[in-house]
């Protein structure tokens, strides 16, 4: 419980939002936002969102940014600095459409991973938790494209 009870309602908050946000933006047909959810592609997609994004994002933004900059600036500016280009990576190439329910899910769990690293130095709980986040949203869009 000592795990888990910190970050529950920042997972609960998160888990929400990007629920709301994917279903919304998964079933609105003007929606330029979401993927493409056909069934043919859930699969591929299931691979490459709940398994390989999660490792390859923790590895590079907990692992290497965060040991790079928290050696130079510290913990806490190195968790906003590593925020700041988690964010922003996930908004590349969306030409400034900025959902504010999508921003605050992504910092509010990209700053709950960083607790995380920081309090249980652990990347494997960081990859854990993004598996299960994203496992969520995957579900919701899966949903989407069978309705």
């Amino acid at each position: 419980t000592a795990v888990v009870a910190p970050l529950l309602p920042t997972a609960a908050a998160y888990c929400l939002a990007t629920v709301t946000y994917l279903v919304m933006g998964a079933t609105s047909p003007s929606s330029g936002t979401a993927f493409p959810a056909a069934r043919e592609y859930l699969l591929p997609m299931f691979i490459a969102i709940v398994l390989v994004s999660p490792v390859l994002e923790e590895l590079l933004h907990r692992g290497v940014v965060f040991d790079l900059l928290s050696r130079r600036v510290g913990a806490i500016a190195a968790s906003g600095i590593g925020t700041e280009l988690f964010v922003g990576m996930h908004f590349v190439g969306e030409s400034g459409h900025v959902e504010p329910i999508r921003l605050v899910s992504l910092v509010t769990f990209s700053l709950a991973m960083y607790v995380v690293r920081v309090r249980w130095n652990s990347l494997i709980l960081c990859v854990l938790a993004h598996m299960v986040l994203n496992l969520i949203g995957f579900a919701a869009m899966a949903f989407a494209a069978s309705a």
